[in-house]
């Protein structure tokens, strides 16, 4: 299974912001972490969907998020 980093930061506004690096257009915001853990599933298997398609390869993706936080 291939694994993912992803990066959260807080904003302005108090609203969360995630990335699944390495993978294109994979971001999103929520109001909560929970929130924005589901929202980055959801797009992470877009965007695997997507790199399968653009390939000729007939590939089966699996979306698995671990995360590690400190608090600042």
């Amino acid at each position: 299974m291939k694994k993912y980093q992803i990066e959260i930061e807080k904003d302005e506004n108090g609203m969360y912001i995630g990335e699944v690096i390495w993978l294109p257009a994979c971001y999103t915001q929520a109001s909560s972490i929970p929130e924005l853990l589901n929202r980055l599933v959801e797009v992470s298997e877009g965007s695997l969907e997507l790199l399968r398609e653009l390939s000729s390869q007939k590939t089966t993706f699996k979306v698995s998020l671990n995360v590690e936080y400190a608090k600042a």
